[in-house]
């Protein structure tokens, strides 16, 4: 069966198997978002308790632009900004921070973006809060009526992109120079830009998936030490109040949910949805 990764996104076995249909009307079958005033309602509706399990499928959306504009991969902040426009004439922000992981969808985006885009053509995108704002990340596009030699949804992240795009030519010029700015050494090396401040999404997952396994006798050792290690490298980024939880060794379960509970919090002061010290 196929296995979910730290981002919740599954990953092949050897015992995987699937089904390949076909795709023509598949775009008539969602419900796309036309009004960025009404996904900002829908979003602050679902604002949860600190305490509400979490529900990562609330964050997808499919967005139908009315407008498009194109996208703008800013070198210095490592970041592709991507603005749509709905039918009153709202811009979103759609943002792909850099990474080896995001360089082919980057390009795609960028290539795509100065075409003009087939009537109807939706997105895909997982939406974040920051600093009041939302923000979107693409995922990828579906056409209603594709051109001869196009799939009706176009995977950003896997399909062919032009050698010339500005990101391939910047990543080009930095390995030509020795450059390290695209070694891609993990969440430490993440652009200041990334919403949602990846350390704590990151934490905030591998506390969900050690929850979800179990606390068994066998693994409890190994998860203490692995949770401080998690918990010192927060601290060494500058989240001191991870500081002040109780030591894994006294309750390893209650170590947890506090941990998980702080991370939340600091979410909260990340976007703006809440303003004040979380020490009281």
């Amino acid at each position: 069966a196929p296995q979910s990764n730290w981002q919740g996104r599954l990953s092949l076995s050897d015992s995987t198997s699937a089904s390949v249909r076909d795709a023509l009307g598949f775009a008539d079958r969602l419900a796309p978002c036309r009004s960025w005033a009404e996904l900002a309602r829908s979003r602050s509706l679902a604002l949860r308790s600190l305490l509400a399990e979490p529900d990562p499928m609330r964050d997808w959306v499919v967005l139908e632009p009315a407008r498009w504009s194109a996208a703008q991969f800013d070198p210095v902040r490592q970041v592709l900004t991507w603005v749509l426009e709905d039918q009153d004439g709202e811009g979103l922000e759609l943002q792909l921070p850099y990474s080896p992981y995001t360089e082919q969808a980057i390009g795609r985006i960028e290539q795509c973006s100065k075409e003009k885009m087939p009537e109807g053509t939706l997105v895909v995108a997982r939406m974040r809060t920051l600093a009041n704002m939302i923000v979107g990340e693409p995922l990828s596009l579906v056409r209603r009526s594709p051109r001869p030699g196009e799939n009706t949804v176009d995977a950003l992240h896997f399909d062919a992109v032009s050698a010339t795009s500005t990101v391939s030519k910047w990543v080009s010029r930095l390995r030509q120079l020795g450059g390290n700015a695209v070694s891609g050494a993990g969440p430490a090396m993440a652009p200041l830009s990334d919403p949602g401040h990846p350390a704590l999404l990151e934490f905030r997952t591998w506390l969900q998936r050690q929850a979800e396994r179990g606390f068994a006798d066998e693994r409890e050792s190994t998860l203490k030490d692995a949770f401080t290690g998690q918990v010192e490298g927060l601290q060494a980024r500058g989240y001191l109040t991870f500081g002040k939880l109780q030591k894994p060794s006294e309750a390893l379960a209650r170590s947890l949910l506090q941990a998980g509970y702080l991370c939340l919090q600091y979410e909260q002061l990340v976007d703006g949805s809440r303003a004040g010290p979380i020490d009281d």
